[in-house]
């Protein structure tokens, strides 16, 4: 094994006494002989199995099942953008969680006073049992490279698995995304609302990461979003709306570093998820049913509005069916999660706040939405990239090429989804004059 592996692992067991105890020794990782599907995310690699170790009875254990999520070591050095995933993504699971379960422990149990941040584990939060454990991280710096290394429960082995299909997922799957959602959002307006220095402080380090991904493939967002609005025009639908969507098109990178750089003004930004898609998600079953889910992959969190991760849900997660036969459904469930925490929360959006902030926020949806969903749609992407591009990474693809590759992924089944999606905001308000005119 790896020597960095190896320490990252002694040093899990020595930070986690409360699940291991002192006086332990390292003696070793069982890897699993096998892996669930989706095991591996689009930036990182994963290494699942047990810390074997003796206690200080003399007892030889075992560990939970872990997965250790870590750096690609190929090329990594180059991609400043895949370091700083990592790092929001320890921030979230390290201090952010943990000052979210810290105050909800805390008000449970002595109210809103000055103990307010004591360490106290009286009551279990219930935040905790929204993502998998978290048992630690590190970071191992070369001259040429990062090496990062995080430790999380393996949640394959509770029965948790990825949805049957990565998009258009059906209601029961969507609402239930839908009401978590609204509980881990209600926790920022939670802590804003008790002690907002300590909010923006655990908010501030969360460096949003498309901004750089625009410094890497700058105009890609407009070439690429153009599909859907091809489809509008070769159907001869909302023509008259083709110069709003052209100029937002037009100003993409900039309307989408406007976004994600100032929402810090907003009354209603909230720690997101930022990548709220189904394949960042893990759902346990009865049956074909799923009744519960974690969230899992916050690389991409950020302090925006609650209409980015909402409006993923509805734009990337769902069909256009589904959409028109659920659209306020799914818009209750979310409500209903945001009013579910234990503790009371005065400063909490309304249903029309909501939905203003989708006519300000909606179309980065789309615009995020034109890049992946098609990947989304795929069954095999190594079908669908040039076999002498296999190897490189995206941003090494020449841009004529991964421009066209993906315009062309997912076929008619993905340019009509695009262009339902526009056509969706479009019929709701979203993409008017005066929206159009307060998103630049």
């Amino acid at each position: 094994m790896d020597p960095f592996v190896e320490s990252v692992l002694e040093e899990i067991l020595i930070k986690n006494n409360d699940v291991f105890g002192d006086q332990i020794k390292f003696m070793g990782f069982e890897s699993s002989t096998s892996a669930p599907a989706g095991a591996t995310g689009f930036q990182s690699n994963s290494i699942r199995g047990s810390i074997r170790y003796i206690n200080k009875t003399g007892n030889l254990l075992m560990s939970p099942p872990l997965l250790l999520k870590c750096t690609p070591k190929e090329k990594f050095a180059a991609y400043k953008a895949r370091l700083i995933q990592f790092t929001n993504e320890i921030f979230v699971y390290g201090h952010v969680l943990p000052f979210f379960s810290q105050l909800e422990a805390s008000t449970q149990t002595s109210g809103l006073n000055e103990h307010l941040f004591s360490n106290t584990k009286t009551c279990r939060p219930q935040i905790q049992t929204m993502f998998p454990k978290f048992y630690g991280s590190s970071t191992r710096t070369h001259s040429q490279s990062t090496e990062v290394i995080i430790a999380l429960e393996d949640l394959s082995h509770s029965n948790y698995k990825t949805a049957p299909q990565k998009s258009f997922l059906n209601f029961a799957h969507l609402s239930l995304m839908a009401r978590s959602l609204g509980k881990f959002h209600a926790y920022s307006y939670f802590a804003k609302e008790s002690n907002l220095k300590l909010f923006n402080a655990h908010a501030q380090p969360l460096t949003p990461i498309n901004p750089m991904l625009l410094d890497e493939f700058p105009g890609l967002l407009t070439k690429i979003g153009s599909r859907g609005l091809i489809h509008l025009i070769s159907q001869n639908e909302f023509l008259s709306s083709r110069p709003v969507i052209q100029n937002l098109l037009d100003n993409a990178d900039q309307l989408c570093v406007r976004l994600l750089r100032n929402e810090h003004r907003n009354k209603w930004a909230v720690i997101c998820h930022g990548d709220y898609l189904s394949t960042n998600v893990l759902f346990k079953y009865a049956g074909d049913q799923p009744i519960d889910m974690k969230i899992i992959d916050l690389a991409m969190a950020t302090l925006s509005s609650p209409v980015i991760d909402l409006s993923f849900l509805l734009y990337i997660n769902a069909d256009q069916e589904t959409r028109d036969l659920y659209w306020d459904k799914l818009i209750d469930e979310y409500c209903n999660g945001l009013s579910s925490l234990s503790v009371e929360v005065k400063s909490l959006p309304t249903r029309d706040d909501i939905i203003k902030e989708f006519h300000t926020k909606a179309f980065y949806a789309y615009l995020v939405a034109a890049i992946f969903l098609a990947f989304l749609l795929v069954e095999d992407m190594g079908q669908h990239i040039p076999s002498e591009y296999l190897d490189y990474e995206l941003s090494e693809i020449p841009e004529d090429i991964l421009v066209d590759m993906i315009m062309n992924l997912a076929g008619e089944t993905g340019t009509k989804a695009l262009g339902d999606i526009l056509k969706d905001m479009l019929k709701r308000g979203f993409l008017n004059t005066s929206d159009e005119n307060e998103q630049l």
